[in-house]
């Protein structure tokens, strides 16, 4: 029976957390711009200081290097996962095998996907001045 009234209180406090949140964090903006709310917007794009007139060789570019990015962040995981996997091949031949398998797999990976990023921010750079 104990084991309810914590469930009930753990229940019971994350509601009003997240009711107290909901109150104070996320009132209404009654300061609208009503006039003409698309030069909010572009006072709202000013302040950030990112570039509005972005062309589409430099969209897909960065597009391209976030991708990039991400795939070298897998080759990353993939290379601890091969290294943890030989730790614990205990001696066996067939693990230690497949794990140098993919430590080799995914530097070779890793390194045409390096190749492939400083292509790509070489070719955005030249677009960008332009």
């Amino acid at each position: 029976m104990l084991w309810k009234n914590k469930i009930n209180y753990r229940f019971l406090s994350t509601l009003l957390f997240f009711l107290l949140v909901g109150i104070f964090c996320f009132t209404a903006v009654y300061a609208a711009d009503t006039v003409n709310p698309i030069s909010g917007l572009r006072r709202a794009v000013a302040g950030t200081g990112l570039d509005r007139s972005t062309s589409l060789p430099s969209f897909v570019g960065n597009v391209i290097k976030t991708v990039l990015a991400g795939i070298g962040v897998l080759f990353l995981v993939l290379t601890i996962y091969a290294g943890v996997m030989w730790m614990l091949a205990r001696g066996d031949e067939t693990k230690i095998k497949s794990a140098r398998n993919i430590i080799i797999t995914a530097l070779t990976g890793f390194i045409i996907v390096m190749l492939s990023y400083g292509i790509t921010s070489f070719v955005v750079n030249i677009f960008k001045f332009r």
